[in-house]
């Protein structure tokens, strides 16, 4: 029986959560756009956006831009929240040529500590940006746009 005071995008997650774990909406597989599940449900787009929102954030879907939401092959089938990950031993002893997906985790976790990842290392110095460059150009476009003394 159905909780009263569920809300309704609520109980539309679990309904595609037990098509997906029933099968009936197979892993890695495409499921219907939001229009289609609208229809074939009854509820509004706002309904099924949020179902198929909340869903992803628990990692049962993935949305794939221009595409679609799919089924995530490692979805996570129960009801449950998903537990937070636990760090592997010695993560500092990753060396950054071997993260893999399945250590995304533990990458993004270790944000906060600056000891285990240099953030900088994936960013340019600002010093090789051609910033007066970047000034003319822009204030060029202002001109040729009529921006009514727009400058920089």
């Amino acid at each position: 029986m159905s909780d009263p005071s569920q809300k309704l995008y609520e109980k539309v997650a679990s309904q595609i959560l037990t098509q997906i774990q029933q099968g009936v909406l197979p892993l890695d597989k495409k499921i219907p756009s939001i229009r289609v599940f609208s229809r074939q449900l009854g509820v509004s787009l706002s309904t099924v956006i949020h179902a198929y929102q909340i869903l992803e954030s628990r990692n049962v879907l993935q949305s794939r831009p221009q595409s679609g939401y799919y089924v995530n092959a490692q979805a996570p089938l129960s009801d449950r929240e998903p537990q937070k990950p636990q760090p592997p031993p010695n993560f500092s002893k990753i060396p950054i040529k071997k993260i893999d997906e399945g250590e995304l985790p533990y990458v993004i976790s270790a944000f906060a500590d600056p000891e285990n990842l240099n953030l900088s290392w994936g960013f340019p110095s600002h010093e090789i940006f051609p910033l007066a460059a970047l000034k003319k150009a822009l204030s060029a476009g202002f001109e040729k746009q009529g921006s009514g003394g727009a400058s920089l």
